[in-house]
């Protein structure tokens, strides 16, 4: 701190001791004040920063320590280094409890006085700059939280402005493929197909955003009934079930017997299902799909999604359940989709005071899990 101006006071009643301190702190290039009360010391570090201090515990007027709490209360920055005979270190000790960086003894060794001084003006230099880096912290965080807030706004008011149109979409191709237009043929048949598949991929990657928006703002709505999930997994498997037999993929279901009912968000849970059974079908080329179902431990239920799909590289595990992450991509695979299907399932699975657990292994497929809790009957 050499290179910019350090102010120095010194505050004792001994001339002779000001004045030795004075001189050779001078000498060191320091801008120094020397003062003999405590009233004088307090008035004077009011009109002036100083970056460092030098009180002695015994002054005509006031202690030691009421010059050391009211030059603190003015400016914290500041760093005191308190000054006693052998017989007052317990005072001294006392100023280190209450701020004091450092105390010295008389008689002095003026060597010692320099550097205890400089460890003083090292210890203000990274307080100040960890104040300084704090504040520009502060002010990041700030900025980044409007952001944030302008990406969710953006986000919502995207997603919702396309739904809109997309539904007109839905129900004009709806119109058209049942005939109602007129007839079709094979090959416009296959359009239209096509135009749906790709229609309703863009419909979950809007409503992917928005429940990605919700649970991430805490605004998700979850309504909670008591419920048997192995039926829950037949409704889901049904409805994906062409999908999987489309791919040519073998389809196992084994549910547990006798499960108890748990609690869920029916439609939240579905979501959950159908994201894993969705993952597993677009990262099987072959082989087979198994759900299942199991009693975990004496108060969980266990929803296992199993592949024999790619699996997952060790460098992509940490991108599992972040936000629009996409996985390595594999020759022949097409992979889209905004990433954001596990991390939502995850954080609904949570929301049910639930667990997601996953096991895989590169090359020969993965199993997506989660546990729902029972709730235990009471009697």
């Amino acid at each position: 701190m050499k290179d910019k101006i350090v102010n120095i006071l010194i505050v004792d009643d001994d001339t002779i001791i000001r004045e030795t301190f004075s001189n050779i702190l001078e000498l060191q290039g320091y801008n120094v004040v020397g003062v003999g009360t405590g009233s004088e010391a307090i008035s004077c570090a009011k009109g002036k920063f100083f970056n460092v201090v030098v009180i002695d515990i015994r002054l005509p007027d006031k202690s030691g320590l009421e010059v050391l709490k009211a030059i603190r209360e003015n400016n914290e920055d500041t760093v005191a280094i308190m000054m006693t005979a052998y017989v007052s270190i317990d005072s001294s000790i006392k100023a280190l409890n209450q701020g004091a960086y450092n105390y010295i003894t008389k008689p002095f060794n003026i060597d010692q006085v320099l550097v205890v001084i400089d460890r003083a003006l090292e210890k203000q230099r990274l307080s100040m700059e960890n104040k300084r880096l704090l504040e520009k912290l502060k002010q990041a965080n700030k900025e980044l939280r409007k952001l944030d807030k302008l990406k969710s706004h953006f986000v919502s008011t995207a997603s919702h402005e396309l739904r809109t149109p997309l539904t007109a979409i839905k129900e004009g191709m709806a119109i058209v493929t049942d005939g109602t237009a007129g007839p079709l043929n094979e090959e416009q048949k296959d359009f239209l197909n096509m135009v749906k598949r790709n229609v309703d991929r863009l419909v979950r990657l809007i409503n992917n955003l928005l429940d990605f928006q919700k649970l991430e703002a805490k605004k998700m709505e979850f309504k909670i009934t008591e419920g048997d999930i192995n039926e829950l997994i037949k409704e889901v498997v049904k409805e994906m079930s062409p999908s999987i037999k489309n791919k040519g993929l073998e389809f196992t279901v084994s549910l547990a017997k006798n499960t108890p009912k748990v609690n869920f968000d029916r439609d939240r849970i579905v979501e959950v299902l159908t994201n894993l059974i969705d993952n597993a079908i677009k990262f099987t080329k072959k082989g087979s799909i198994a759900i299942s179902s199991s009693k975990k431990f004496k108060n969980t239920i266990c929803i296992s999604v199993s592949d024999t799909g790619i699996g997952i590289k060790r460098e992509d595990v940490d991108k599992l359940f972040k936000g629009f992450s996409q996985l390595s991509r594999e020759e022949g695979l097409a992979i889209g989709g905004t990433g954001l299907g596990l991390v939502i399932s995850k954080k609904i699975v949570e929301a049910h005071c639930g667990k997601m657990m996953f096991e895989s292994e590169y090359g020969k497929g993965s199993t997506f899990s989660f546990l729902l809790p029972i709730k235990e009957k009471r009697g």
